[in-house]
């Protein structure tokens, strides 16, 4: 009886699948894996009004413009410059992040933050 219950609601359920969300998402990634950066713009771009995906290399501020949340990727290893951010300084920043990897100590370090130790 639950497996029909179940059955009968199931065009239902994917009728009222949730449309996208109507923030507006940049992903910064590191150059050397472009890969990694295609893939995630190609899980993000379903599940969000917009998609863009930059470089630490290619990324400016005027990327941010229309966007409300960034995305960065930064690994700890490689010869990457720790000491700076690729989103440039603290204080000019003020979108909400979210960081992949080893970004938020990454950040922490090149922010002069708490958590850039340990």
């Amino acid at each position: 009886m639950r497996l029909v219950i179940l059955w009968s609601l199931l065009p239902t359920l994917a009728a009222q699948a949730p449309a996208r969300l109507p923030q507006r998402v940049l992903y910064v990634g590191e150059t050397a894996n472009a890969e990694r950066a295609r893939e995630f713009a190609e899980f993000l771009a379903p599940r969000f009004a917009k998609v863009a995906a930059t470089t630490h290399d290619a990324f400016t501020a005027e990327a941010t413009k229309d966007i409300d949340v960034v995305v960065l990727d930064w690994h700890q290893g490689g010869a990457s410059d720790r000491t700076k951010s690729p989103l440039g300084e603290l204080e000019n920043w003020n979108k909400p992040l979210v960081l992949l990897g080893s970004a938020g100590l990454n950040t922490a370090i090149a922010w002069n933050v708490f958590g850039g130790v340990g």
